[in-house]
């Protein structure tokens, strides 16, 4: 073969720039979407965990289990409940302190006690207090405010 005859060409697998920019944008936008969707399931999941402590505030006429200990499984002790938003505010200035306070409260019928574990139903909800009427045990019927990290959905 002289030099002035056309060589075959063999065909070439690279695509012109515009298309690999392409193809890259695609994939880049499949991996997010497909982390988005994920997060969504996994956000999903952890709502629906029934040992999930959303802190509050809560919607009226939600259902919570009330609980001091660590998760709502635990039910041994027992959870307090104050019968106004200020008293809830001196039993927790009073459990920091000291109990003298605490004996107070309880002999005036300021605050009361609940099993943990027990169920109410919200009244009324602020940022961090949440006021629930309990709906089983000994207690049913009474309603409360408390702390919203000592309730669970």
């Amino acid at each position: 073969m002289d030099d002035l005859t056309p060589k075959p060409s063999i065909p070439s697998l690279s695509f012109p720039l515009q298309k690999r920019r392409n193809v890259a944008f695609i994939i880049v936008l499949v991996l997010f979407c497909a982390i988005g969707i994920l997060a969504l399931f996994n956000g999903r999941s952890s709502k629906t965990n029934s040992n999930t402590n959303t802190t509050g505030p809560y919607n009226e006429g939600d259902t919570v289990v009330i609980n001091f200990g660590a998760d709502k499984f635990d039910a041994t002790g027992a959870a307090i409940l104050a019968i106004d938003i200020d008293s809830l505010n001196a039993f927790t200035a009073a459990s920091q302190n000291g109990s003298a306070v605490l004996d107070t409260l309880m002999s005036r019928g300021k605050i009361f006690t609940t099993p943990n574990g027990t169920k109410a139903r919200v009244v009324d909800s602020r940022l961090s207090a949440t006021q629930v009427r309990i709906i089983e045990g000994d207690a049913q019927g009474k309603s409360g405010w408390i702390n919203n990290v000592f309730l669970y959905k």
